[in-house]
């Protein structure tokens, strides 16, 4: 089996930055299906798996050996934050060829929703060394004081090299921004068991204060109220304002309904 979801992005009044994200989505996904070096992400590609599983139906076929003959690789995308200044999407994909399980890993992927430009890393701040020494710091007492992960990575990374393993994911592709925070993240197996699985470090804005360029925070909230997802066909025509708006739809390599998310 082989499947992955392509988020479709509209960003309302912003169709040359929509078109970008959707171009750099376009390349992700050519990416994942054929296996080839597009410049970003990665996969084995539908013929590559396809050519695996076939070599192993052969070889049981004309053999008699017996072992699981399954073979999969799916793609699922989150939403971590979609507003006026960023889209933040993490793709997660998770192969099986055998063996006692599978595999997964997440890359994720920010864009400016005012440009439709990538995200890097290195783009989150004016004094990107002093954001870095901060985000180290404060993973490496997280590792040598919280139980959580000091059972999770303080016992499969040595000491001498907790630094040197942290400092290795403050790069692109492990990070991303929610409505309150920046999360950095690992790979499986990077910092810990396969048991504990990928590890993820949360930073709140108000931690990070000023370090954190003022345009990748969320905007503060004033007043009360509620959000509610509906469909756009049940609202009457100007009945709510529309104070920004980026809707993303998914479903389309199943077939299936197109939903839409508006933010009013």
């Amino acid at each position: 089996t082989f499947s992955y979801v392509t988020p479709k992005i509209r960003i309302e009044g912003r169709d040359e930055a929509a078109d970008k994200i959707n171009e750099y989505i376009a390349m992700l996904d050519e990416t994942y299906y054929t296996g080839n070096d597009y410049g970003d992400g990665s996969s084995d590609g539908y013929y590559g798996m396809l050519e695996q599983a076939e070599d192993n139906f052969t070889y049981v076929r004309e053999t008699g050996a017996e072992f699981p003959l399954e073979f999969s690789c799916e793609r699922g995308a989150d939403v971590n934050r979609a507003d006026g200044h960023v889209l933040s999407l993490s793709f997660n994909t998770y192969s099986y060829a055998g063996g006692a399980h599978g595999f997964y890993v997440t890359r994720s992927y920010v864009f400016d929703t005012e440009t439709g430009e990538i995200v890097s890393f290195n783009s989150l701040s004016q004094d990107m060394a002093a954001l870095r020494s901060h985000l180290l710091q404060r993973m490496k007492e997280l590792v040598e004081t919280d139980e959580y992960y000091r059972d999770a990575i303080g016992s499969y990374v040595a000491s001498e090299d907790l630094e040197k393993s942290l400092a290795a994911l403050l790069r692109d592709g492990s990070w991303y921004l929610t409505n309150d925070a920046l999360v950095i993240f690992s790979d499986l197996y990077e910092i810990s068991s396969y048991a504990a699985g990928i590890q993820s470090f949360r930073f709140p804005f108000e931690e990070l204060g000023s370090l954190l360029d003022a345009r990748w925070i969320g905007s503060a909230k004033e007043g009360s109220g509620a959000f509610t997802i509906q469909d756009t066909g049940s609202v009457e025509n100007g009945s709510v304002p529309i104070l920004d708006m980026l809707s993303v739809d998914d479903g389309a390599a199943q077939g299936l309904p197109k939903p839409e998310y508006k933010a009013r």
